[in-house]
């Protein structure tokens, strides 16, 4: 995890945006870079081993990525839950489902981010 310039943590796994880099050809928006306008894919906190709290205030949770437009954050997010809807190993993958499910797409500017 990092924190940014803005204060909002990122996290985002090297394999994560490996696949989405040579998957929807957007290298330059999957940096993790602060956008003037755009959108978050937010992650839920951690909060022990294979849990996180989906009711924490969205301040709270953790930047997965920055992106363009609320299409691409969308197509982002569902496309991480398909990929571990098929995984091979679903019951190692069941928290990254589950996790991805209760993510969410934001504006960089939702007043949210500075609860």
């Amino acid at each position: 995890m990092i924190d940014s310039t803005n204060g909002v943590k990122q996290y985002a796994t090297p394999n994560f945006l490996t696949r989405f880099r040579t998957k929807y050809k957007w290298g330059h928006a999957l940096t993790g870079a602060v956008l003037a306008a755009g959108f978050y894919l937010m992650q839920p906190p951690w909060v022990a081993y294979n849990t996180f709290d989906a009711d924490a205030p969205i301040s709270k949770w953790s930047q997965a990525i920055s992106l363009d437009s609320a299409e691409q954050c969308e197509q982002i997010r569902t496309g991480e839950i398909s990929y571990y809807l098929a995984h091979p190993h679903a019951k190692q993958a069941d928290w990254y489902l589950r996790l991805n499910a209760a993510s969410l797409c934001i504006a960089t500017d939702d007043p949210r981010l500075k609860d």
